[in-house]
């Protein structure tokens, strides 16, 4: 065998074996000492929190740690954007950290009790709810250090779950029973209205192209997950064993990733992530002997990469999954690849 086709043999088993001949399909990194991981960028920038006299946010930067200001006060970090901005609460007020862990607090409308800022894009609008001097919950943005109420659509409360690059966001609204809904241009749309006999329906995330997750409860005590898009709501398949499936997060490449459990324990919930109409549990996925127990999975870059919490050795930790193989090793395989493909075309010539 010459020795170039010999080595593009070698590649081509490498990738293969990576792709295909194990069940292991992700890497599993310690992100301690965060005990939850929310939400992850695609430059490897995590954003969550750890327990001590309060609940502290952090930022976790590629291996580094950022304790998130005001360090004495405690808070929550809910999501960070792919330039490092992270927004949450601290002091009862809305926030927003830059990379470097400085904060900032969002303006409000006089009367306000108290604030939260639960997503933000990547233009840097932020959006959440604020309490009212009723002390009921409304749902709003922050665009431009311009804050505006959006109002409730259905019921006396109303809180934003996520909103994407493309000016929706999709809002829970309710009064005894839950609804969800998108807005877009000043405007509401109720969801999920193609799916009978629904009780209560929970959004959860948007991506760029519109594609919403969640679940929702059955009027016969059932729950589903499902993908909604463009007014079509499809329910997502229910893992083995398990008959709460709830789905958490979704990326731009239509990736869900979320939780699943047995009611009523809770405490048998486990990671999950939905490609299509595939679901796995995402502790299938890693290596069994890792000791690891995945309970949930907060959140999917465009990478691929999966963020949340679970156990290892009984101790509630943050993990960070990452693909295998990685995409830059990925690219560096093809370029490998291209680069004997050339060596052996000049050859021939």
């Amino acid at each position: 065998m010459k020795k170039t086709t010999f080595y593009l043999a070698c590649l081509l088993l490498v990738v293969g074996a990576s792709a295909g001949a194990s069940d292991v399909r992700y890497r599993i990194t310690d992100l301690s000492p965060l005990v939850d991981a929310r939400a992850i960028n695609s430059s490897n920038q995590v954003a969550g929190y750890l327990v001590g006299d309060y609940y502290y946010p952090m930022l976790w930067n590629n291996g580094s740690v950022v304790r998130l200001q005001p360090v004495a006060i405690g808070g929550c970090a809910y999501d960070i954007n792919n330039h490092g901005l992270v927004v949450g609460g601290s002091d009862s007020r809305a926030v927003t950290w830059d990379p470097a862990g400085h904060v900032t607090y969002l303006p409000l409308q006089a009367g306000t009790r108290s604030s939260a800022a639960t997503d933000v894009n990547e233009y840097g609008t932020a959006a959440g709810y604020f309490l009212n001097s009723e002390n009921l919950a409304h749902a709003c943005y922050w665009q431009n250090g311009t804050f505006t109420d959006m109002g409730v659509p259905y019921g006396n409360q109303s809180v934003v779950c996520a909103l994407n690059n493309m000016g929706a966001i999709v809002v829970e609204s309710d009064y005894r029973l839950r609804y969800a809904y998108i807005y877009s241009q000043g405007q509401f749309a109720p969801m999920l209205t193609d799916l009978t006999n629904v009780e209560n329906s929970y959004a959860r995330c948007i991506n760029d192209a519109g594609m919403v997750v969640g679940f929702a409860e059955m009027w016969d005590g059932t729950q589903v997950g499902y993908q909604w898009q463009d007014g079509v709501t499809t329910v997502l398949p229910t893992p083995t064993g398990k008959d709460r499936p709830c789905p958490l997060a979704v990326n731009n490449a239509g990736v869900a990733v979320g939780s699943a459990w047995l009611w009523p324990h809770g405490e048998s919930a486990r990671a999950c992530i939905w490609d299509g109409q595939q679901v796995s549990f995402l502790n299938d996925l890693i290596p069994a002997d890792s000791g690891w127990t995945l309970q949930d999975a907060n959140d999917i870059n465009d990478l691929g990469q999966i963020v949340g919490s679970g156990t290892l050795g009984g101790v509630t930790r943050a993990f960070l999954l990452t693909p295998i193989p990685e995409p830059s090793s990925v690219l560096a395989l093809l370029s490998g690849l291209a680069g004997i493909g050339g060596m052996v075309v000049r050859r021939r010539k």
